[in-house]
């Protein structure tokens, strides 16, 4: 393969180069390891990987604009060094189907897999680390995840008296006030893309007064929401109504995942909600934690009873679809056969 040129950034030279084995080095992938969250830059492509790619003259914005996966199914390297075999550089953060990892396993273990694993992009999402991060001893930020994941004030509880929230150095196994945090985070996430409200802030679970004894007000979200619009949502019809958002989203990358590739699409546990290799033997930044294989697939199906999706497939059911006010979508999908 003819040789590449490349850039630097920041200063910082492509020593990913230097690890490939002698037959990759065909391949250069940049990382910025000052913003490590980066996905892995393409630099000054030239007409060689135009040649490579489709034999035809094409700008670096025509081949990011086919997205990573596709990319990486014409250019071998790019997959090889997605999902990284060998370990030299964790995928360079990414995840799978060659798309960034952001605030993956580094943000809570399972909490911030799970999250990932639900989108086939980076999923931007902030609701989990803004609340990990609140600056509260641990103690007390494991005291109000007991109350926010357990007291039924929310559409998606625990109700075992899990609290769901571990320092990054002491990670314990999967629970059920995991998966209700995460069903939280992804259905706010959706909420406040939905809403054009910052995610980045929000939500409000935890208070710097201690007048509030440091609590917040998960319910703020909804009055908010009433106070502008004069349509009035308690926090669980808010809630239900970003569910329903999820839910189409969901069946929407089912029959985008069937249309792709026959079989994909019916088995979204496997074919979508996954993680590349690297995650389960080790990960490559300060803190983060290595997921184990068995406890991951449990973590899914705790997360799939708080969404209501079927076990087997990874696909909501004919009662959720009911249940959020999707009953045409249900059948449409059980016509595509994607109804569990």
């Amino acid at each position: 393969m003819a040789s590449l040129h490349y850039r630097e950034i920041d200063g910082r030279s492509g020593a990913y180069l230097a690890l490939l084995p002698e037959h990759k080095k065909g391949v250069v992938l940049l990382f910025n390891t000052c913003q490590h969250w980066m996905n892995p830059v393409l630099i000054e492509i030239g007409t060689e990987v135009a040649a490579l790619l489709a034999g035809q003259p094409a700008t670096l914005g025509a081949y990011i604009a086919v997205g990573p996966a596709r990319l990486a199914a014409l250019w071998p390297d790019l997959q090889y060094a997605h999902e990284d075999p060998l370990g030299i550089t964790h995928g360079l953060t990414c995840w799978k189907m060659g798309h960034g990892k952001h605030h993956g396993v580094e943000s809570g273990a399972q909490i911030g897999a799970l999250i990932n694993m639900m989108w086939n992009r980076d999923p931007m999402c902030h609701t989990h680390t803004n609340f990990q991060v609140t600056g509260l001893p641990m103690s007390l930020n494991k005291e109000l995840a007991q109350e926010l994941f357990n007291q039924g004030n929310s559409i998606f509880n625990a109700d075992d008296g899990s609290d769901g929230l571990d320092a990054n150095s002491n990670i314990t196994p999967m629970n059920m006030a995991k998966a209700a945090f995460v069903a939280q985070s992804v259905v706010y996430l959706e909420l406040h893309n939905s809403l054009t409200q910052c995610n980045y802030t929000l939500p409000v679970w935890a208070s710097p007064l201690k007048s509030r004894t440091y609590r917040g007000d998960a319910s703020l979200e909804a009055q908010a929401y009433t106070a502008v619009t004069g349509d009035p949502k308690t926090q669980k019809e808010l809630e239900l109504v970003g569910l329903r958002i999820f839910t189409l989203f969901r069946a929407l990358t089912a029959r985008y995942m069937e249309y792709a590739h026959a079989g994909d699409g019916t088995d979204m546990r496997n074919k979508h909600d996954y993680v590349y290799e690297w995650a389960f033997h080790g990960v490559p930044f300060g803190n983060s934690q290595v997921l184990d294989v068995d406890d991951m697939e449990l973590g899914k199906d705790l997360l799939y009873d708080q969404f209501g999706w079927d076990h087997a497939t990874g696909l909501p059911t004919q009662a959720t679809y009911d249940r959020v006010g999707l009953g045409s979508v249900a059948t449409a999908m059980a016509a595509s056969g994607l109804l569990p």
